[in-house]
C-alpha cells in the first residue's frame, strides 16, 4: 500500500527550497509553522514526526524566531522513535545523539553532541569484527550519518577557535565537497534530506 503524503507536507518542503534558493526568510517561517502543525496534529507517520520537528526547529532558527526554535528543539527527544537506531545499533546511543542535536539547537556549543558522538564511536569500535570495521546493513547511511555529525561538531569547534571565520570557511568548503560525494550514495530519504 502506498504511503499518503499529508496535505501541506510537500508545500512545506517547497517553502524550504524556496527559502534556500531565494533567501526569503518568510518561506522558512511558513515551512516551520506548517511542519509544526503537521507533527502536532499526528498526521504524519510515526518516524516522520521526528524529521518534521527537526526541520521545523531549523526553519524557525533560520527565520530568527529563537523562542519557537528552542521549543521545537525541546520536542526532538520525545518525538524520537529510534530513527537512528538502525545506523548506530543501540537505542541508548541513538537517543543520546538526538539529545545532543537538540542541545546544539538550544545553544550548548556542541558539547553534549561531541560527548555523545565520542561515546557512540567508542561503543561501535568495541563492536567491530576481529578483522576491523563494522559490518553494517546500511553502509551508505552509516557513513553519511557519522560524516555529517563529525562535520557538524568540527564546525562548532571552529566557531569557538582562534580563527572562527577561517575555520568555518574551510569546513564550508569541505561540506561542499562532501555534498558532491553524496551523489555516489543512496541514503534513506530522510537521511539524504538531512
Amino acid at each position: 500500500m502506498a504511503r499518503r503524503t499529508p496535505d501541506g507536507y510537500t508545500e512545506a518542503l517547497h517553502s524550504i527550497i524556496d527559502g534556500t534558493s531565494t533567501g526569503n526568510i518568510e518561506s522558512y517561517r511558513e515551512a516551520a509553522v506548517a511542519l509544526e502543525d503537521l507533527a502536532d496534529a499526528g498526521d504524519l507517520p510515526r518516524g516522520d514526526e521526528f524529521y518534521a520537528t527537526a526541520c521545523s526547529a531549523l526553519c524557525y532558527d533560520i527565520a530568527r524566531m529563537r523562542f519557537d526554535a528552542a521549543r521545537m528543539y525541546g520536542l526532538l527527544e520525545q518525538r524520537h522513535s529510534g530513527e537512528f537506531e538502525y545506523i548506530v545499533g543501540s537505542a541508548a546511543h541513538s537517543k543520546r545523539l538526538v539529545r545532543g542535536l537538540a542541545a546544539l539547537g538550544m545553544g550548548d556549543g556542541c558539547e553534549l553532541l561531541t560527548s555523545a558522538l565520542d561515546d557512540t564511536c567508542k561503543w561501535l569500535n568495541a563492536q567491530a569484527s576481529p578483522k576491523g570495521g563494522i559490518d553494517h546493513d546500511s553502509p551508505d547511511d552509516y557513513k553519511i550519518f557519522f560524516a555529517l555529525l563529525n562535520l557538524l561538531c568540527q564546525f562548532f569547534k571552529a566557531l569557538e577557535g582562534s580563527d572562527p571565520g577561517g575555520g568555518a570557511r574551510d569546513l564550508a568548503k569541505r561540506a561542499g565537497r562532501f555534498y558532491d560525494d553524496l551523489l555516489r550514495y543512496y541514503p534513506d530519504p530522510p537521511l539524504g534530506f538531512m
